[in-house]
């Protein structure tokens, strides 16, 4: 198997500030068996003056359903239980860590599942793609903390963030965050706190317990401890 090669935006000089230009070529969606793109293909495309035109969601699935993103899919258990559970929608994932990307490709596969689609590559170049009022839902589960204090600029889950995903939610469409990481989840509530347009679900500020929310392996592992933290925010209508 051909080497995969990961790097950050900011190892490959690439910043997606301005990346999105009207006009401006497609992003060519390469889908190994018509599901994943490796690093390496997205790579080919990506370079410092890179300019991409708004994605055209039915390129990407060939039909208009409600689209929901995972960022950070991990093994692919939680996107792979979703997307089978609702046949009628899409299913975006996202993750950049190669060995488990693979096993998310494995989980895909296995279930023969049509209405997925995953990338090894940052989240942020393809939220950025997306249209204005396309997504019904993101879900961000237990993203890289970076808890060394020097690393928290590294965060995914700022308040700029925050809004390109508020962006591209339908009305009334969601974002829901799930943390093990105390320090992660005080700072996640103060970066939501300065996004306008949204409100939480939930009755206060986050919950420790979603009831029904899909538990993976590695929720089981911190639910346990009750060292979860959920947050669940809509778009106001």
């Amino acid at each position: 198997m051909e080497q995969v090669i990961y790097r950050s935006y900011r190892q490959g000089g690439v910043r997606y500030t301005d990346v999105i230009a009207q006009g401006a070529p497609h992003f060519k969606w390469d889908f190994e068996e018509g599901i994943f793109m490796r690093a390496n293909p997205v790579w080919a495309q990506v370079t410092p003056d890179t300019k991409f035109a708004p994605a055209v969601i039915s390129d990407v699935f060939a039909n208009n359903n409600p689209l929901y993103v995972e960022i950070g899919i991990g093994n692919g258990e939680f996107i792979t239980h979703h997307a089978s559970n609702n046949p009628a929608s899409n299913w975006l994932g996202f993750e950049v860590f190669h060995e488990i990307f693979e096993k998310a490709i494995n989980r895909v596969l296995r279930g023969e599942l049509s209405n997925v689609r995953l990338l090894q590559f940052d989240a942020e170049l393809f939220v950025r793609m997306l249209p204005l009022k396309s997504v019904s839902g993101f879900y961000v589960n237990f993203p890289d903390p970076w808890p060394k204090k020097r690393h928290k600029k590294r965060r995914l889950l700022k308040s700029w963030f925050m809004e390109l995903m508020r962006d591209r939610l339908v009305d009334g469409g969601s974002i829901t965050v799930a943390t093990d990481h105390e320090d992660y989840a005080m700072e996640i509530n103060e970066n939501f706190a300065q996004v306008s347009g949204i409100e939480s679900t939930l009755g206060a500020p986050y919950l420790n317990d979603l009831g029904d929310y899909y538990k993976t392996k590695y929720y089981r592992k911190f639910a346990a401890t009750g060292k979860v933290f959920f947050f669940n925010f809509k778009v106001k209508l």
